[in-house]
């Protein structure tokens, strides 16, 4: 039998603003729009700024591409993840 379940420990950043991935760890995160829905993404991951802020970026080929939406939680991939 195949176990498809596996947990998931979320890191809400609205309650610890300071634990965050390493940069550049590509992980998954919970975003917010402003009706308050939610969504989960994968293939995101923080990049450290000049300005010592964080930006959540997803890449698009080469490029990094900031996400616009605000970033509530995130949580490492669960084991074992297979990508499609």
């Amino acid at each position: 039998m195949v176990n498809l379940t596996s947990r998931i420990e979320w890191h809400d950043i609205r309650i610890d603003p300071d634990d965050l991935p390493e940069e550049d760890e590509e992980v998954l995160v919970t975003i917010e729009n402003q009706e308050g829905d939610r969504r989960v993404l994968s293939g995101v991951f923080p990049v450290l700024m000049e300005n010592d802020r964080i930006c959540w970026c997803t890449k698009d080929g080469t490029e990094n591409v900031a996400l616009w939406y605000e970033v509530i939680a995130w949580a490492y991939y669960p084991d074992p993840y297979l990508r499609w």
